[in-house]
């Protein structure tokens, strides 16, 4: 993970943490823990947390701690900026609408081509 820009974690089980040293997560990072486990410590130190749908989210164990949280809907209504710079990691918890697992991954390979 150390250096990486998209980081995205497809496993179904974990035990414990998957890399609980906060520093090897590069400012600018965006985490896609698809299946979220092995990540939760991120919640506590990722500057910001977008998730498809709150009722999905609302029930993590660090919900009420996270920095920020809003909803995809929101950024794409133009009423949330979304990235505001270059140094903020975020978090996407795409839990529920496989619509937008297809949206990231255009977006993610347009900007790789």
């Amino acid at each position: 993970m150390d250096g990486s820009d998209v980081i995205i974690s497809c496993i179904t089980e974990a035990e414990g943490l998957i890399c609980p040293d906060d520093k090897r997560f590069k400012e600018g990072c965006l985490l896609i823990p698809v299946h979220t486990r092995g990540f939760q410590n991120c919640d506590l130190f990722f500057d910001k947390i977008f998730g498809d749908d709150r009722g999905h989210i609302c029930g993590f164990a660090n919900f009420n701690r996270f920095r920020h949280f809003d909803e995809f809907s929101n950024v794409l209504l133009g009423k949330h900026p979304g990235r505001e710079n270059d140094r903020e990691r975020i978090i996407s918890y795409n839990i529920g609408l496989g619509l937008h697992d297809a949206v990231f991954a255009d977006r993610i390979a347009r900007k790789l081509l």
